[in-house]
């Protein structure tokens, strides 16, 4: 319990800078700054039909996320939490799958810079590897708990808000299968 609570002020302390002074790249900024003007149903149509066609889900997030303007900490702060979030998830999928130890190794590397925080840095197309990531950890969860269905769900809407999550099936594949069935006697 207290090694989350460490783990999570830690990961804030180590960002501050960077949540406190911005550092967005604006390489997809151009995709939502046109777009402040219009209302959340016109995003949501360009959104869709033009920049994220093949992510319906991505789409709409990307539409609800840039109702908040040219606010940089609000995204930063949303980014950053869904990263934890996700990371937390899979810190408790791991500690009862695989061990303890891996799960604090796990953590540690998923969520402090540089090694896979990338994600949280850029505004609107790197947030939707973010919203992918955490529907994904959940459906990992549930892998784990083999609930069929809303492993399913999660990955389905993991995929629909982007692509990044198809190659990441196959952990979910792993913890579906009954390892010990493998084990000989």
């Amino acid at each position: 319990k207290y090694f989350f609570v460490l783990v999570i002020v830690f990961f804030f302390l180590v960002n501050q800078n960077y949540i406190l002074y911005g550092g967005i790249f604006y390489d997809d900024w151009s995709l939502a700054t046109g777009n402040w003007n219009l209302s959340f149903y016109e995003r949501l149509k360009v959104h869709g039909l033009l920049f994220f066609n093949t992510r319906p889900i991505g789409a709409l997030y990307a539409s609800i996320i840039t109702t908040l303007g040219k606010n940089d900490l609000l995204y930063i702060l949303i980014n950053s939490s869904i990263w934890l979030g996700s990371g937390i998830i899979l810190f408790i999928t791991f500690r009862k799958f695989i061990s303890e130890n891996f799960a604090v190794v796990f953590i540690l590397i998923f969520l402090f810079p540089s090694f896979a925080s990338t994600p949280f840095f850029s505004p609107v197309t790197q947030s939707l590897t973010g919203i992918s990531v955490f529907f994904w950890s959940l459906s990992i969860y549930f892998s784990y708990r083999k609930q069929f269905k809303f492993v399913t769900f999660f990955y389905i809407l993991s995929v629909l808000s982007y692509e990044i999550s198809v190659v990441l099936f196959l952990f979910n594949i792993l913890l579906l299968i009954d390892l010990n069935s493998f084990e000989k006697d």
